[in-house]
């Protein structure tokens, strides 16, 4: 309910849109009291597996997209570079330590990576005032979450196994493997469907089916961009992920969004709806479209 209010300010002329976003950023800090006693308590109906902080949600990734989502949303202002009042900055900068700590013990190490990338973004932002350089960024990291996987193992070679495998206690990342046999599963597949399946693919949930017949579980491939690849065939992947790249080129917060919306395919969200119309939403702002002007 507090997201899609924080949501709904973007609908308001740019002057209402800035005299309501301190109450946006209020409405954060009390999302962030809560969380934060849930996770001081140590209940165990909070934490998944025993160790990984959920919030109000089932799972520890969707709660850290949604905590991220609801960041970039609350404090906006800051994100985009166009807060200059040191108070302003400083509550920016508190809400995002808070954030960072809540991703942390939810264990969802894509999302930390995610928030490097938010930092970069906001250092370099003069980079991407321009709608070419923002489509560019966008087509370039969906290549980036497609070779996720493989991008990982070479990372793993020159990285000491207590950074990247920080949430297990043996330093061997299980999850990894996993996630690899499942990519390969599904790409060999696509790889050897011939030409009519690689174009047009297979059907929707035909990669869910496939893992079903291979491993005997129900689990989906944790990589949405090979996963719409094999159920749908490459025109439409690549079609979907230029349609993404276009919304997302609007202005540099719906760069933003589109952002978190791919790195979100490596959780099996690509079916979000909120997500998608947070997308759709943001690239329609007009407040961000007239400061990048202004900028620029």
């Amino acid at each position: 309910i507090i997201y899609f209010f924080q949501a709904s300010l973007f609908s308001l002329r740019d002057k209402f849109f800035l005299s309501f976003l301190s109450v946006s950023k209020n409405l954060y800090f009390l999302v962030c009291l809560v969380l934060l006693l849930m996770l001081v308590s140590g209940r165990e109906e909070f934490y998944q597996l025993g160790d990984r902080f959920v919030g109000f949600f089932a799972s520890p990734t969707t709660f850290a997209t949604w905590m991220v989502a609801l960041y970039i949303i609350s404090f906006s202002d800051v994100v985009c570079g166009f807060a200059k009042q040191k108070r302003s900055l400083l509550l920016g900068f508190v809400a995002f330590f808070m954030l960072f700590l809540f991703v942390y013990f939810s264990g969802t190490r894509v999302n930390l990576v995610f928030l490097l990338l938010l930092v970069t973004c906001f250092l370099f932002r003069g980079i991407f005032l321009h709608r070419r350089i923002r489509f560019l960024m966008l087509v370039l990291y969906a290549v980036a979450i497609f070779s996720i996987y493989p991008l990982y193992g070479l990372f793993a070679e020159y990285f000491s196994s207590e950074l990247i495998a920080y949430r297990y206690e043996s330093g061997v990342d299980a999850s990894f493997g996993l996630r690899s046999i499942l990519f390969s599963s599904v790409f060999g597949e696509v790889l050897e469907s011939g030409i009519f399946g690689l174009f047009f693919g297979q059907g929707g949930e035909s990669s869910r089916n496939l893992i079903v017949s291979i491993w005997g579980v129900d689990v989906l491939p944790h990589n949405d961009i090979v996963r719409i690849l094999h159920d749908y065939g490459a025109i439409f992947c690549v079609a979907y992920v230029l349609f993404i790249a276009r919304l997302g080129a609007s202005n540099y917060i719906s760069m933003l969004a589109a952002l978190l919306y791919m790195t979100a395919f490596v959780h099996n969200m690509i079916y979000s709806h909120y997500l998608i119309v947070t997308l759709v939403v943001f690239s329609e702002v007009g407040i961000f479209k007239s400061f990048l002007r202004r900028e620029s």
